[in-house]
């Protein structure tokens, strides 16, 4: 899931209660400044010491960015038979959250699958612009950072 901290230090996390239904990233407002963007693992970490065990939650996060944005990674599997092709559900594989910084032209992605595997890539941001100039990546999703 993951977990907005804003300029005004407001939280938001998604998955949580929001008008009857949970909150996704559709529902983080476009007028807010985010402070930085987390992920959480998928599933708790427990460490020992001296006897003593205590829970975590891990995340990864992103900070500073003029931009950010964040996306579920799903595939759905096809089944083929006499009267065609029937695809069953999407399945969620990962959530990837990014942070853009414009004056350096990079954007940092962080990807989370649903093993708890994490991986960061960087790209130019020219290249996501050229992406969106094609209609190949939805320049809605992006959200304002830093003042």
């Amino acid at each position: 899931m993951f977990i907005i901290s804003t300029s005004t230090g407001e939280k938001f996390v998604e998955g949580k209660e929001y008008q009857g239904r949970l909150f996704t990233w559709d529902d983080v407002p476009k007028d807010i400044k985010i402070s930085s963007i987390a992920l959480t693992y998928p599933f708790p970490v427990t460490f020992k010491n001296d006897g003593e065990s205590k829970e975590i939650s891990p995340k990864v996060s992103l900070n500073k960015m003029d931009m950010y944005y964040f996306n579920n990674e799903a595939v759905a599997v096809g089944t083929s038979n006499e009267g065609g092709i029937s695809m069953g559900p999407p399945v969620l594989q990962a959530k990837i959250i990014a942070g853009i910084d414009i004056s350096r032209d990079i954007v940092i992605e962080i990807r989370l699958d649903k093993w708890g595997n994490t991986s960061v890539s960087h790209f130019p941001y020219t290249s996501l612009k050229k992406q969106i100039e094609k209609g190949l990546f939805r320049e809605e999703i992006f959200r304002k950072g830093k003042d």
